[in-house]
């Protein structure tokens, strides 16, 4: 089976460096940030729509979302392509249950 693990956010001390006196450039910080995690959430809930619909079902984990599908990794990656989600290739690993 293979999955694909699609990133959204982590906790705020790894997008931002809180743990100092923050002054005025922190404002800045704080707007590109919030840019960022628009573009990055924007990306994803596209990416994750148009897997839905090719068939892939989601897990909802800590900091991300896990798809998977009952394919071979090279398999999930060709659909990718062709579903012109190239930016998720590096992010595609296989499962292995431990069941069978």
């Amino acid at each position: 089976m293979a999955t694909i693990n699609i990133y959204l956010f982590g906790k705020p001390s790894w997008e931002l460096d809180l743990e100092q006196e923050l002054d005025k450039t922190f404002v800045d910080e704080l707007s590109e940030l919030r840019e960022n995690l628009y573009d990055r959430l924007s990306i994803a809930g596209i990416s994750i729509e148009t897997l839905f619909k090719a068939g892939w079902e989601a897990y909802g984990t800590l900091y991300d979302v896990e798809m998977c599908k009952d394919i071979t990794t090279e398999e999930a990656k060709k659909e990718l392509k062709e579903l012109e989600l190239e930016y998720l290739i590096e992010n595609v690993n296989e499962y292995e249950d431990d069941e069978e």
